[in-house]
C-alpha cells in the first residue's frame, strides 16, 4: 500500500542509533508504544534493539507471548526477565501487590515464579511464588537467605531432599539458630523414613494430597488451566512413583492410593479439556483481528508521521498538497478495506482516525 512507505516513523530507521532513540523516545505507558515495542521486539535486525524494546515494554500478556513465542530465540530469556522484574517491583508499570499477585497466581512459567520468588520486593509476593516452587535447590536457598523468617521457614517446611536439608543444617549452623533447629529437626525425621518401601508410599500419599488439594483449589477459584503445568507435573511425578514400586521386592502395592489419586485426576480431567478448548477459540478469535487492528494502526502511525512532519517546517513546500491529498485517499481506501474489530476498540481507533484526517485536512 501507498501509505506503508510514506514517512516511515523512526523506529524502523535503517540506522541503529536512530531506532534506539526512537525507542527510548516513547512512553512506555501508551498502548501505541507497547504495540511498537512489542513489533521490534519481534522483527528488528538488531538483537541489541529487540532486547531494548523488550526491556521497554510494560504489557504482561505481550511479555508472555514474546516469552512462549520460540521465532525470537534467545530472546526469550530477557522477555522472561522482563517480566519477573514487573511482578517483582511496583515501579516497573505502576501495577499494585494485588494485581502483581493475580498475575502470578496465573502464570504458567515456572521459571518465572523462581525469580519472582528470589527477587520481589514485598515479602508477601515471594511468599504467593514460594507456594508453587517445587525445585529442592532454590527452596535451600531461600530458607538460607529470605530476609522473612516466615519465609525462610515456609521454604525449608516445603523441602523433602535429605541432601538439601543436610546443606541447611552445615550453612545454618552458625547464622540461623531458628532454621538450623528446624532445619535439624526435619533431617532427623527423613532419614528415619529413608527406607524405600516407605519413602515410596509417602511420597504417594503426598501426590494424592496435592493432587486432591489443587483438584480443590482450581475448583474453588475455576482456574483449571492456570494449573495445568502443577497438574500435569503431580500426573509424572505419579506414574514415576509407581513404576518406583517393584511387587517383587516390595510386595503388593495399595491400590488404595492409586483409587484416591485417580478419583482427584479424573475429577480435574473434564474441566481442564473444557478450559483447554475456550483459550484454543479465544486465542484463534485474537489472532483473526491481528491484521485488521494492525492495518488501521500502521493507518494511524502514517498519518501521524505525516502530520507531525508539516508542523515541523517553518513554512509550507511544493506538493505539500499532494502529498496530503495522495496519503489521505489511500488511507481511507485502507481503512474502508480493514474490516471490523470488537466495538470498544473499533470506537476508540474510529476516534483517533478521524482527528488525525480532519487535522491533516486543516493544512490543504
Amino acid at each position: 500500500m501507498i501509505f506503508s512507505n510514506v514517512f516511515a516513523p523512526k523506529w524502523k530507521h535503517k540506522k541503529v542509533e536512530v531506532r534506539r532513540k526512537a525507542l527510548q523516545s516513547l512512553d512506555p505507558a501508551r498502548n501505541e508504544s507497547k504495540q511498537i515495542f512489542s513489533e521490534v521486539a519481534k522483527t528488528d535486525d538488531q538483537d541489541s534493539i529487540r532486547q531494548l524494546a523488550i526491556r521497554r515494554l510494560t504489557d504482561i500478556d505481550m511479555l508472555l507471548a514474546l516469552l512462549n513465542d520460540p521465532e525470537i530465540g534467545e530472546l526469550q530469556e530477557t522477555a522472561g526477565q522482563r517480566l519477573a522484574q514487573i511482578l517483582s517491583d511496583e515501579t516497573e508499570a505502576g501495577l499494585s501487590l494485588a494485581e502483581r499477585t493475580r498475575h502470578l497466581e496465573n502464570l504458567q512459567a515456572q521459571k518465572i515464579v523462581d525469580m519472582v520468588a528470589q527477587q520481589a520486593n514485598e515479602p508477601a509476593l515471594r511468599l504467593a511464588a514460594l507456594s508453587s516452587i517445587q525445585r529442592q535447590g532454590l527452596l535451600g536457598d531461600l530458607a538460607l537467605s529470605d530476609p522473612d523468617l516466615n519465609i525462610r521457614e515456609q521454604a525449608l517446611n516445603q523441602i523433602s531432599q535429605i541432601s538439601t536439608l543436610t546443606r541447611i543444617v552445615n550453612e545454618s549452623r552458625r547464622q540461623d539458630k531458628r532454621i538450623y533447629r528446624l532445619a535439624e529437626a526435619r533431617l532427623t525425621e527423613l532419614k528415619k523414613e529413608a527406607d524405600r518401601p516407605k519413602r515410596i508410599k509417602a511420597e504417594a500419599k503426598r501426590l494424592c494430597q496435592s493432587m486432591e488439594d489443587l483438584e480443590r483449589s482450581a475448583r474453588k477459584q475455576r482456574r483449571w488451566l492456570a494449573k495445568e503445568e502443577v497438574f500435569q507435573t503431580l500426573r509424572e511425578q505419579w506414574q514415576q512413583n509407581r513404576e518406583d514400586w517393584r511387587i517383587e521386592q516390595d510386595g503388593p502395592w495399595n491400590e488404595a492410593l492409586t483409587q484416591r489419586f485417580e478419583k482427584a485426576f479424573q475429577a480435574y480431567l473434564p474441566p481442564l479439556e473444557k478450559q483447554q478448548a475456550e483459550e484454543r477459540e479465544r486465542l484463534d478469535a485474537e489472532a483473526s483481528l491481528a491484521p485488521i487492528q494492525a492495518q488501521k494502526l500502521q493507518i494511524i502511525t502514517s498519518l501521524e508521521s505525516m502530520l507531525e512532519s508539516l508542523k515541523q517546517r517553518s513554512q509550507p513546500e511544493d506538493g505539500d498538497n499532494t502529498s496530503i491529498n495522495v496519503l489521505l485517499t489511500a488511507c481511507h481506501e485502507g481503512w474502508q478495506d480493514s474490516g471490523h474489530l470488537p466495538e470498544a476498540q473499533e470506537r476508540d481507533l474510529q476516534k483517533r482516525y478521524i482527528a488525525l484526517r480532519e487535522n491533516l485536512f486543516g493544512w490543504l
